[in-house]
């Protein structure tokens, strides 16, 4: 009983999850001028880069630079996968 509440817990933060990314883009980031986008996008890819780099992702400063949305979506898998290495400990 309590894998499949986990099961479904975890859809349902999953689901969650990628609803306040799609909020947050088309929002806030889409809506952005080029230069204030590309602002942005340096700043989370100093700030975060080394980590997507760390757990696998090929990313570059260009990567979040003209395919934010997809940048947030790799910050997404990481944030899963360290929960699942915690969920193990």
């Amino acid at each position: 009983m309590r894998a499949v509440l986990n099961m479904i817990a975890d859809t349902l933060k999953q689901r969650a999850l990628a609803g306040y990314l799609d909020h947050v883009y088309y929002h806030h980031i889409n809506v952005l001028s080029k230069d204030a986008n590309r602002a942005l996008s340096r700043a989370f890819y100093e700030r975060f880069g080394p980590i997507l780099k760390r757990f696998g992702h090929d990313v570059t400063e260009d990567t979040f630079a003209w395919n934010t949305r997809a940048a947030l979506d790799y910050h997404r898998q990481v944030l899963e996968h360290i929960t699942g290495i915690t969920k193990k400990l």
